[in-house]
């Protein structure tokens, strides 16, 4: 464009000549470039500018035409996704009159696509709130359906599966669901429900002495429960109507007269409040004999029922001996009874009366004993 300055001369039929000079304005048309069509995720915006070439900038969009070199997209009331076509006419005048205008026409296809939408539902549903390991199943409902997912589990762990199961150990997770459309477009979604993991109690015990007896029936236990964790508590059951609600308790068994399997039974909870309560059970038989030894010095064995054999006491009856053997001398130490698996059964059969010596050596399931004494079979 510019101003240039022409000479004209004019000749008529009879070879009469003119000449005269005139200036003509050339103004130049406009270019404008929009550049590529293009697309965005909702809601941002692009800025659409044709360059700075004219003076008149007359844009034709969905939202009516705006006068200025650019313009920013508008897509906050858009349904998405959907394509807009933004034209530009841009026009270049300068004649004294201003009645000549060039005017260049570009446009441009402006795709605005819909962000991911993350969101999911549980199982089990809110308050999530459980023992480990808790396991959560995600349900995922984000849209559209068709955008990839990234889970982020708050305890190091991640998935990519669209729905996934995860298992959680004790503790409290914060879940953050990152949602990616097939067009780039990225949703995230950070959960404001903490998920809550209560630890799980794995109850185990022992006690000493292994076996009680009936003179010391007095039975420590060691509280073996993991993990052991100070906010637990205990409720034992001793099988005789005791209870103890301590960590490592004593108790005192019956002292009776004959061996005895009490069921022990230990309860570990790990209470977090509103009834939130881990718990786990385990039992033992925890056996109490009868250690001591009872046997008499005389037996009448003439069949009226009374003191007619040689009972040891506990050594069958209590059950604290399992085995034994009887050996008895006469007077003049000759060996008049052998028998090494004693049944309470000697009556004095075929010997006669008068004192005899006794040896006992008896097998217990503590210790093993021997004892010696007299013996007078009196009919």
């Amino acid at each position: 464009g510019g101003n240039y300055t022409y000479f004209i001369s004019l000749v008529d039929e009879f070879g009469c000549v003119w000449d005269t000079n005139t200036t003509l304005k050339v103004i130049q048309t406009p270019h404008p470039d929009l550049g590529s069509d293009t697309s965005f995720c909702f809601p941002d915006k692009a800025i659409l500018d044709p360059g700075n070439i004219g003076t008149i900038y007359d844009w034709i969009t969905p939202f009516g035409n705006k006068y200025t070199q650019s313009i920013t997209t508008d897509s906050i009331y858009l349904l998405i996704p959907y394509t807009f076509q933004y034209i530009v006419a841009v026009s270049n005048t300068n004649s004294p009159s201003n009645t000549l205008t060039c005017t260049g026409l570009d446009s441009i296809i402006v795709t605005i696509n819909p962000k991911a939408e993350p969101s999911y539902t549980t199982n089990p549903a809110s308050p999530l709130t459980g023992c480990e390991p808790f396991s959560v199943y995600f349900n995922n409902e984000t849209t559209p359906s068709t955008s990839t997912v990234l889970w982020n589990f708050g305890d190091g762990q991640t998935s990519t599966v669209n729905s996934p199961t995860h298992i959680f150990t004790a503790g409290n997770y914060i879940i953050e669901l990152k949602a990616t459309t097939t067009e780039g477009c990225v949703g995230n979604f950070v959960s404001s429900e903490i998920i809550e993991s209560y630890p799980q109690p794995y109850a185990d015990f022992t006690w000493n002495p292994p076996i009680g007896t009936r003179l010391n029936p007095m039975i420590n236990f060691t509280n073996l429960t993991t993990p052991m964790n100070s906010t637990f508590t205990w409720e034992w059951n001793f099988g005789d109507g005791g209870n103890d609600i301590v960590q490592d308790p004593s108790h005192l068994f019956p002292s009776i007269p004959e061996e005895k399997d009490y069921i022990v039974t230990l309860i570990a909870l790990s209470d977090h409040g509103n009834n939130n309560k881990c718990t786990d059970t385990v039992s033992y038989a925890v056996k109490i004999i009868d250690d001591v030894l009872i046997f008499p010095n005389i037996i009448t064995p003439n069949g009226d029922g009374v003191n007619d054999k040689f009972e040891i006491g506990a050594l069958i009856i209590g059950g604290g001996y399992t085995e034994m053997q009887v050996i008895i001398f006469n007077r003049w130490g000759k060996k008049v009874y052998d028998n090494n698996n004693y049944k309470n059964d000697f009556d004095g059969a075929g010997l006669p009366d008068g004192v005899y010596y006794v040896t006992i050596k008896a097998k217990g399931l503590l210790k093993d004993v021997e004892y010696k004494s007299s013996l007078q079979i009196l009919r």
